[in-house]
């Protein structure tokens, strides 16, 4: 867990350590475990020589993904994340249909105000080594407000910064105005092409862990809100 008011990275429990914070903040951004209830992982060695089926993969413990309560899991660490989110900050959730189905059910139970679902698309996501059913390329980002009355920030700027952003990744060319041909601001739409980090898993394998998130996912939503 992050805290920028003291710049200090903790290896803590979120339930102890969200309680011993005192300061309100903008914005929160939280990656819980899923709950896919595997004790172990894959880390394939991407190897484009061989096949996906050929190539070698190294299994990893993922423990921290088995929670037997989720639904009260979830709850000990948004309750008093909701404390702490000024009313006009905003909170950002990942997750997949393992687990934003609870997470949304318990962000309503507390009183928050759902703004909206985001999905994060990977174009570079893990394949299906036995091809027996689709590739998982998306996630899903749950943006949400600490209460119906609340007035979050939202940096239209920098939001129509990453809309020309993602409008390269996906066309090769920037949104222009028809009649004059200048390059046009649009609005950030709920669509996010952004890469898993493969590369830096291979070049840096001790730092790597199975449900780490990039950089550029994470600042999008601090620099938004």
């Amino acid at each position: 867990m992050y805290e920028p008011q003291s710049g200090l990275l903790y290896n803590d429990s979120s339930h102890v350590r969200l309680h011993a914070i005192t300061t309100e903040v903008d914005v929160i951004f939280a990656d819980p475990p899923y709950n896919i209830k595997k004790a172990t992982s894959s880390l394939p060695t991407y190897d484009k020589s061989q096949s996906i089926i050929d190539q070698k993969w190294t299994d990893f413990s993922a423990s921290w993904d088995v929670i037997k309560d989720y639904w009260e899991f979830t709850r000990g660490w948004l309750e008093p994340c909701q404390k702490l989110l000024k009313p006009s900050g905003s909170i950002y959730i990942t997750g997949t249909y393992h687990s934003i189905p609870t997470v949304q059910m318990v962000l309503k139970q507390l009183g928050y105000h759902i703004i909206q679902w985001i999905s994060w698309v990977k174009p570079n996501s893990f394949p299906n080594r036995e091809c027996i059913e689709m590739v998982k390329a998306n996630e899903v980002i749950i943006c949400a407000k600490k209460n119906q009355k609340a007035k979050p920030l939202y940096n239209r700027e920098r939001a129509a910064d990453y809309a020309t952003l993602d409008y390269w990744k996906l066309r090769r060319q920037l949104p222009k105005n028809k009649k004059d041909g200048l390059v046009k601001r649009v609005n950030l739409r709920d669509f996010w092409p952004i890469n898993n980090d493969a590369r830096a898993a291979q070049q840096f394998p001790f730092l790597f862990h199975g449900a780490k998130k990039p950089p550029e996912l994470i600042a999008r939503c601090v620099d938004i809100a």
